[in-house]
């Protein structure tokens, strides 16, 4: 497996992915001053105040930054996975002195483990840099990733990596790119509108939705090593 890992490490450039991070970074950031922004706009209105609360700051930039790192790992998974295992030139890694489901399963490894990191520094950070920006208070420390952060940053990294790995499967029965990201974005928006209109309730709201995930990904996993097994050439 290592082996492996470190074969897809050299021959796939992440400079790319890299810079789609630093994207989503940015515009996460943009956002959340945007949001943060908005009591001061109109200082009477103290039903803008809400805009300005941590709680809702970490909760939508938290589920924005799960849309759009979901939507990077699906576009990973096809240039990693769909591309690969649907093109003439499959052949190549059929005659890998490996198991196709250990090659397939250093794929994904790669693309959680990246997606995964990334989203946790990116949506970290870009709440650290909103405190700073908008002075929403007086001491920026360490003490900000409490529950409202930390917790939620890991869990809803979890979630696009789930969502990520959906798409994948079916993009690839359809085996189009297309297909794999068109499915990462349908399965956003009703997880994303979930989320934010039950901010109040997030962790007892994020429990069903793990569990309906975890178990659909063991569904379909197990399904894409089968059709990988057993797969033919093109």
């Amino acid at each position: 497996m290592i082996k492996l890992i470190k074969l897809e490490l050299k021959k796939n450039n992440f400079r790319p992915y890299i810079y789609a991070v630093l994207g989503i970074f940015l515009f996460t950031l943009s956002i959340g001053v945007l949001f943060a922004s908005i009591p001061k706009i109109d200082p009477n209105d103290s039903s803008s105040n809400v805009f300005s609360e941590q709680k809702f700051l970490v909760t939508m930039i938290s589920v924005i930054s799960m849309s759009s790192f979901a939507v990077l790992c699906a576009v990973m998974h096809t240039k990693f996975i769909v591309n690969e295992y649907t093109n003439p030139y499959s052949i190549l890694i059929f005659s890998y002195p490996y198991k196709r489901s250990t090659i397939l399963l250093s794929k994904y490894f790669i693309i959680f483990v990246f997606t995964f990191s990334m989203m946790i520094i990116s949506n970290i950070a870009s709440i650290f840099f909103i405190e700073f920006i908008c002075k929403l208070s007086n001491i920026i420390s360490i003490s900000l990733i409490n529950i409202n952060i930390l917790p939620v940053t890991v869990i809803f990294s979890f979630i696009a990596n789930l969502i990520g790995l959906i798409s994948l499967r079916i993009g690839f029965w359809k085996k189009s790119v297309i297909t794999t990201i068109i499915t990462s974005v349908i399965l956003i928006s009703p997880i994303g509108n979930s989320v934010v209109l039950l901010s109040d309730n997030l962790f007892i709201i994020l429990l069903p939705i793990i569990i309906l995930l975890i178990v659909l990904n063991i569904i379909l996993c197990f399904g894409l090593i089968k059709k990988v097994n057993t797969m033919e050439c093109i």
